[in-house]
């Protein structure tokens, strides 16, 4: 199965990349930097003017997608509105235009559980009023419409993902507690200081209060 994976040489992509290859899948990671992990690279700026043209041309030269999951996306940090809305939804928009010309596919795409801002209980169910009140996780939602758009040409997928974490993630949230307790720092404590983790299967952090 040919596979596209944007923003595939971050954490969530590259681990994504890795793992479709050893299932014996062709993998090509669309990124601004190569992806070791994936069959071979795209280099692409998927929020530059260009980017429709040369998606385009990649499938007139390796073929159409089967799949397309799009993980770009600019992450929570100290970034301007126009970081996350160039990363985010201008660059959803520029692969929907390129594939939009395309033999229909599965789109997957990867947005965030911030778009339901601070949610009334947890875990948070699909049906929950989405109520972001942050640019990171507007931009997702924005993009999460635009991808229903597509929803008439081919099946789509959209995944409302926590924070992630794990193995070779050298800017997460738990990599960050790390760093700050080894250089002796008091490390802030948000809301109450009273939540707790509850930790499922030893990968899914939830938040109890």
């Amino acid at each position: 199965m040919r596979i596209w994976i944007t923003g595939a040489s971050g954490f969530l992509g590259g681990e994504l990349a890795q793992a479709l290859v050893s299932h014996g899948h062709h993998v090509i990671g669309l990124s601004r930097r190569p992806s070791p992990a994936a069959t071979e690279s795209c280099a692409v700026d998927l929020s530059g003017d260009a980017a429709r043209d040369r998606l385009v041309a990649l499938a007139s030269h390796s073929g159409a997608p089967d799949v397309v999951v799009h993980a770009a996306a600019r992450q929570p940090g100290d970034f301007q509105m126009a970081d996350y809305v160039n990363a985010g939804v201008v660059s959803t928009a520029h692969l929907l235009d390129a594939l939009s010309g395309i033999a229909p596919c599965l789109l997957v795409y990867t947005s965030t559980l911030s778009v339901y801002g601070v949610p009334e209980r947890n875990p948070v169910r699909e049906t929950d009023p989405v109520t972001t009140r942050t640019v990171y996780g507007l931009s997702k939602l924005w993009s999460e419409r635009l991808t229903e758009l597509f929803a008439t040409r081919g099946p789509v997928v959209v995944l409302r993902l926590p924070s992630l974490y794990g193995v070779g993630q050298g800017d997460s949230f738990i990599d960050g507690l790390a760093q700050i307790a080894v250089r002796n720092e008091p490390i802030e404590l948000f809301a109450s200081g009273n939540g707790r983790a509850l930790l499922v299967n030893n990968i899914n952090p939830r938040r109890l209060d």
